[in-house]
């Protein structure tokens, strides 16, 4: 177990809290229409963490309701993903 199911909790809210409040703001077409043409909100590095960091505590929830399960080394080798950027 990598993490206490507490913690995965707060930062999965937190993280899919700042991925969907993304989506509440105005396009990012009408700001920066030229960089943001292919990709959208895709092409912000904070976003792309945001995602990253959601999915990781999702799997870090997973794996503290699910004791020995196949996703706590997911859990373990994610973490340097999850915060390197």
């Amino acid at each position: 177990l990598a993490l206490p199911l507490a913690p995965s909790i707060l930062c999965l809210s937190l993280s899919a809290l700042a991925v969907f409040g993304a989506w509440l703001e105005p396009p990012c077409r009408f700001s920066m229409p030229v960089p943001t043409r292919y990709t959208g909100i895709w092409s912000f590095l904070t976003f792309q963490t945001n995602v990253i960091s959601a999915g990781y505590f999702g799997i870090c929830v997973v794996s503290a309701l699910v004791p020995d399960t196949l996703l706590d080394p997911c859990v373990v080798t994610g973490f340097p993903l999850a915060f390197a950027l």
